[in-house]
């Protein structure tokens, strides 16, 4: 494939189960480079009884702010581990 590129078919399936009532989260990488899982986990217990789109506007808008701030993201911290420089979101 071309380098840069997602093919489909280097996606990796999964299969879980669910019940009556479960909340099923589907997000890119842009979101979660900007939310740690924690702050996902958190927001989302405070809104037990929200619809499902107006959590979902709540992660977005979260995830947005996040990355307009100097906070340092899961993306900047794991490009750190990996040895490479890049500023936490709101810097330079």
């Amino acid at each position: 494939g071309t380098p840069g590129i997602m093919s489909p078919d280097l996606a990796e399936p999964y299969t879980v189960k669910v019940q009556d009532g479960d909340l099923v989260l589907l997000m890119t990488d842009g979101v979660l480079d900007n939310l740690p899982t924690e702050s996902l986990a958190k927001l989302v217990a405070l809104m037990p009884n929200q619809e499902p789109d107006e959590i979902a506007k709540a992660i977005v808008r979260l995830a947005h702010n996040l990355s307009k701030s100097e906070f340092e993201s899961p993306f900047t911290l794991a490009a750190r581990a990996a040895g490479y420089h890049y500023p936490a979101q709101g810097k330079e």
